[in-house]
């Protein structure tokens, strides 16, 4: 009996020291800021997209303030130059959101992004070079240089980009900074 209970003793102190060590490392991983990286990554993924979408919408030949202020918030301020219709490029698009301005999407944009364009969006070859200057996105600082370049149509018959990430950050409002650097290529 003094074996068995010692045997049963001893299996108790293990399964013991393994719920604490376990829960113990629970604990910090659960206070770590280093343990949400795949929700970090998919937040920066959704502003870098969504900074391309916004790139998209004011290079189009048909982009006007009047669409841009629809779109982002009626105090944004949309310029092109050389300004449509006119067809030279290099152009620069620079749209200034200020302190805060809420989009149809119901995020609040500041700072200013330029954009400088080789070329219409849908023409093989051109570049699309976008530089942020206190660009935020609701609670996130965003920095870093977006690159898009259309390279004509793929064997399908689709339009084929590449779009590249350098020098990306997302600083949320707690301070944690999440670098992004991307090379994705999107049909």
């Amino acid at each position: 009996k003094q074996k068995l209970f010692s045997m049963k003793k001893i299996q108790f102190s293990a399964l013991l020291l393994i719920t604490t060590l376990v829960l113990s490392s629970c604990w910090r991983i659960d206070n770590d800021p280093d343990t949400d990286t795949s929700e970090r990554a998919s937040t920066a993924e959704a502003v870098f997209d969504d900074l391309e979408s916004l790139t998209e919408d004011a290079s189009k030949e048909n982009a006007t303030q009047a669409q841009m202020k629809i779109i982002y918030g009626d105090s944004v301020q949309f310029t092109v130059e050389p300004a449509w219709p006119d067809m030279t490029f290099p152009k620069t698009i620079t749209i200034v959101f200020g302190d805060g301005v809420i989009g149809l999407d119901g995020k609040t944009r500041s700072g200013v992004i330029t954009v400088v364009a080789t070329g219409p969006y849908a023409e093989a070859g051109s570049t699309f070079t976008t530089t942020l200057d206190g660009y935020h996105v609701d609670d996130y600082h965003v920095q870093g240089t977006k690159i898009v370049t259309n390279n004509g149509h793929n064997d399908s018959g689709n339009l084929n980009y590449d779009i590249v990430v350098t020098d990306g950050s997302i600083t949320n409002s707690d301070g944690y900074t999440t670098t992004w650097i991307s090379e994705r290529n999107r049909e």
